[in-house]
């Protein structure tokens, strides 16, 4: 339970013996000493464009295992944008921006 900032502010100012005040400082301190690792998944970039490519085009309603040459910059671009949500082992030098 979080207290909102105005009953904070009151029970600060009118009840500062409170527990649950005493409760707050210590849930928001312990937020802030405990930084959140977040672990991406490992992937090379060939398969991240087969995932992307299969994702979209069955969207779109499309067969994944036939050629579509009109979604070639869509689905590469669309990895691009992906790459920052994986770990992309075999990124070239220079990576993504």
């Amino acid at each position: 339970m979080m207290l909102d900032k105005c009953t904070e502010i009151l029970m600060r100012r009118y009840d500062p013996a409170n527990p649950l005040l005493e409760w707050a400082n210590q849930s928001n301190s312990s937020l802030l000493q405990e930084p959140v690792e977040v672990q991406k998944t490992s992937i090379t970039l060939k398969e991240l464009l087969v995932q992307v490519r299969d994702e979209m085009l069955t969207s779109w309603g499309l067969n994944p295992d036939d050629r579509h040459l009109f979604a070639d910059d869509i689905v590469a671009y669309a990895t691009l944008q992906e790459c920052k949500e994986y770990n992309v082992i075999d990124m070239p030098k220079g990576g993504v921006a």
